[in-house]
This record gives C-alpha cells, sequence and structure tokens, in this order.
C-alpha cells in the first residue's frame, strides 16, 4: 500500500538495500560476533533509522549518534535538554554495575546510561533516560544489544 507523499519522501531516504549494506559494514568493522541470520535480526530492527540519517556512525571513535524522535524536554519550561544520544562501547566496571540491578525497569535504564552519552560526551543522568520514549528506547536498545552486547535484540536471554 502506498501513503500520500510516498514518492516524493523515498527519493531523499536511503533505501531498505543501502541501509542494510551500511549496517553490515559497521558489522564488519566493528567485528561483531553475531551469526549472519542473527546479525539479520539486529539490520531489521534498525534499518528505518539508518534509512532516515537518525542513526550514523563514525569510523574513527567507533561511536554511533541517535537523532531522538521525539526530544527530552524540560518539565517546566518544555525546553529540549537531549535531541541526540551517543553510544559507544563502555569498560566492564560500568557494565558490572547494571548488571548488579535486579529490576528490569532499572536494570534498562542502567545499561542506557552505561552506553550512552549527550550530544558533549557527558553522562545523561538515569532520570532523563527513563522519559526516553519507547520508539527511541528500542532503536538505542537494539544498537547496543546488537553493536556491543553482541545480542539479537527481542530475543529472551539476549543480555
Amino acid at each position: 500500500m502506498e501513503l500520500p507523499g510516498m514518492k516524493k519522501r523515498e527519493k531523499d531516504k536511503i533505501t531498505q538495500h543501502k541501509a542494510f549494506e551500511i549496517l553490515l559494514d559497521w558489522y564488519e568493522l566493528l567485528e561483531i560476533r553475531l551469526t549472519p541470520e542473527d546479525f539479520g535480526e539486529v539490520q531489521k530492527e534498525l534499518w528505518r533509522v539508518v534509512s532516515t540519517e537518525r542513526l550514523s556512525f563514525d569510523r574513527e571513535s567507533e561511536i554511533f549518534t541517535y537523532v531522538l524522535k521525539r526530544p527530552i524536554k524540560d518539565r517546566g519550561d518544555g525546553k529540549v535538554l537531549y535531541s541526540m544520544i551517543k553510544m559507544q562501547d563502555c569498560d566492564m566496571n560500568s557494565k558490572s554495575e547494571y548488571q548488579k540491578i535486579k529490576d528490569d525497569f532499572s536494570r534498562g535504564v542502567g545499561m542506557l546510561q552505561a552506553f550512552c552519552s549527550d550530544s558533549e560526551g557527558k553522562e545523561i543522568p538515569s532520570g532523563f533516560l527513563s522519559r526516553l520514549f519507547t520508539a527511541d528506547e528500542i532503536n538505542i536498545s537494539a544498537v547496543i544489544l546488537g553493536f556491543f552486547a553482541q545480542a539479537v535484540p527481542g530475543l529472551k536471554g539476549s543480555e
């Protein structure tokens, strides 16, 4: 089914095929150990945000940059506090801290805090990360799981 205005927008977007190729390039560069079939699940999760250029990767620093679909705003004045999140691998201490947490919600926020920073590379307080909207949280988690934890997003026991 074609939606109104779709043909016009398709010219400006990266195709699904090209997005899969871009993700595969990152997979090879980072020497990911997932099987091609498992990495295919990561590609399925992330191709749309690659195609709209909301997810990018810097080859030199090996840092992912994700533009939030719904920026995190100050609850008082509505000012945008975070519109972009950077993701990079973290050290063993950061990983062990979030893995100690027993409740799933806090553990999820802890994982985001271990791998994510703001546009200047500064830590984002957990209170703000807990306010991510579902679509953004799913995409960010897919990057962390697929590229850093080397697990398949969405499968039980893939932590």
